[in-house]
């Protein structure tokens, strides 16, 4: 017969048992460590629109915009008035040449309007020559004329000139004729 040793054990756990009554609820414990941002998620529909605010303040005032086109010419204007005769001079000594003139100024003369200028002699005077010199206000119209005529009458000297196009506004085209006469 064999003896098998069996060894007991005093300290040694038995079989467990059924489990106790849970104990009372510990203290909370310290924070853990933030976790990783979480995927972004999908848009919200969007709102319902706010009412209007009010009004800003009003604005500075804006630059001036460029100048407009020129506008359309008008009408031309009545012929103006011609002056007054100046005084006769004396009359000079027998066989002596003297130069008589006359001039008409017209402002801003249209295209149909004839500018008519004479210079007479006195009736004890015999015109021996004469001329006319034409004269415009502004200087963008001494070419906007023409000379119709230049040459003596039976007593004295006529000049005719006609625009060849419209004269720039406040522009006077002035016409004067000389008459070369010689005392008798």
């Amino acid at each position: 017969m064999t003896l098998h040793l069996v060894k007991k054990c005093n300290l040694c756990p038995a079989a467990p048992g059924p489990t106790g009554p849970m104990g009372p609820i510990g203290l909370t414990g310290a924070a853990g460590p933030p976790g990783s941002p979480g995927a972004t998620g999908a848009p919200g529909t969007p709102g319902v629109a706010g009412d209007t605010g009010p009004p800003g303040p009003q604005g500075s005032p804006g630059l001036p915009g460029p100048p407009g086109a020129t506008g359309v010419a008008g009408l031309p204007g009545p012929t103006g008035f011609s002056g007054p005769t100046g005084p006769t001079g004396p009359i000079g000594p027998a066989g002596a040449i003297l130069a008589r003139s006359e001039s008409t100024a017209v402002l801003r003369p249209g295209t149909s309007d004839l500018v008519t200028a004479t210079s007479e002699c006195e009736p004890s005077e015999q015109v021996i020559g004469g001329g006319v010199r034409v004269e415009t206000s502004d200087p963008m119209d001494v070419d906007a004329y023409r000379q119709l005529q230049s040459g003596p009458t039976a007593t004295g000297w006529i000049g005719q000139v006609e625009p060849v196009r419209r004269f720039s506004p406040d522009s006077v085209l002035t016409l004067t004729v000389t008459a070369y006469c010689l005392g008798v």
